[in-house]
């Protein structure tokens, strides 16, 4: 998918919320949110993912409606001036462990030539939640908050070939969704 139908189909999501109560005052509640992320993170960052961390409440949107519009609200900037994918992270993350979903939020490092590139992302179950597996592949992981529910070794490390070599992330490699979770997964052909 291009960036201008991530836009366009992300346009669509906060528009059609716009006509819809609940939704409209959840794209109020998580912009808040989104936009405050950089001062949540004025501590040290258990601290901050632990203030960030809610209790399980009922919500009115289901967990699909929940991303889908964070996931929106982070790709036009909202939080500046952190990474794209640190402001989905942690609005992702914040809102669907409110709604009960155990997901675990991942920091991962890798070498960008002389320097060094991050990325966040979250995990249900030991797999990615709604992660490109090149985007997250190539990334040791640092640190995952929180730390009890983490399923190791899936999502801390790459798939591996049945003869327990590294997969790559190319053109082989197929996504599939999960009938029962409906949840992106990695099948390695």
């Amino acid at each position: 998918m291009t960036r201008i139908e991530r836009g366009a189909r992300h346009s669509v999501t906060l528009t059609r919320a716009m006509f819809q109560t609940e939704q409209r005052r959840f794209v109020r509640e998580a912009l808040a949110f989104a936009r405050s992320l950089p001062l949540r993170l004025n501590q040290p960052l258990p601290a901050a993912l632990l203030a960030m961390t809610p209790a399980p409440t009922p919500q009115r949107l289901d967990n699909d409606t929940i991303r889908a519009i964070a996931d929106a609200l982070t790709a036009f900037g909202a939080g500046r001036p952190l990474g794209i994918c640190l402001r989905r992270s942690l609005t992702r993350y914040h809102f669907l462990r409110r709604a009960g979903l155990p997901v675990v939020v991942y920091f991962g490092a890798r070498r960008l030539g002389e320097g060094v590139g991050g990325h966040a992302w979250l995990v249900l179950d030991g797999q990615p939640y709604y992660e490109m597996p090149q985007h997250y592949l190539n990334y040791a992981v640092m640190f995952t908050y929180p730390a009890d529910d983490v399923v190791q070794p899936s999502a801390a490390r790459p798939p591996t070939t049945p003869d327990g070599r590294i997969a790559s992330a190319d053109a082989s490699d197929k996504m599939e969704t999960s009938a029962a979770s409906g949840n992106p997964a990695k099948t390695i052909t």
